[in-house]
């Protein structure tokens, strides 16, 4: 092959790589985009169940696990989607990449979401260990 005809494959390569990164850029933006939908729908779940807890001064386990829950599943979607557009990417060292960022990803999720699952046990221990002080009202320093 010539330099010229060189050149040319190299250029057609090169814009093809372009296109794809575009194609990845854009799809990690969509996914980006339902996953903040899907946050700031459970931030509302979550804001409620602060409200709760200040009010009530207790956590509703099955409602924090809905919450949590949620929160799971959209990180899992969202890590899918980014793993397979780094897995499009045809270097190998990418391919490797998107594999250990996936499997490190879920399991940040999954360690985060049971870690927040144990918030209401940990709120009951402190509360019954705890107890009111006479004439003190929870959470704002007897104040």
């Amino acid at each position: 092959m010539s330099d010229v005809g060189a050149g040319a494959a190299s250029g057609a390569s090169g814009e093809r790589v372009r296109e794809s990164g575009s194609e990845a850029s854009d799809a990690v933006q969509r996914a980006a985009s339902v996953f903040e939908e899907e946050l700031a729908a459970g931030l509302a779940g979550a804001e409620k169940l602060e409200q709760r807890f200040r009010a009530e001064h207790r956590i509703d386990p099955e409602e924090l696990n809905t919450i949590v829950q949620r929160f799971r599943d959209d990180g899992h979607s969202v890590i899918e989607v980014l793993a397979e557009r780094l897995g499009d990417f045809q270097s190998e060292d990418m391919r490797s990449l998107a594999q250990r960022f996936t499997k490190d990803a879920h399991g940040l999720i999954d360690t985060f979401a049971n870690l927040v699952n144990l918030t209401p046990e940990i709120v009951d221990r402190l509360t019954d260990q705890r107890g009111p002080a006479s004439g003190e009202k929870p959470g704002n320093g007897g104040q």
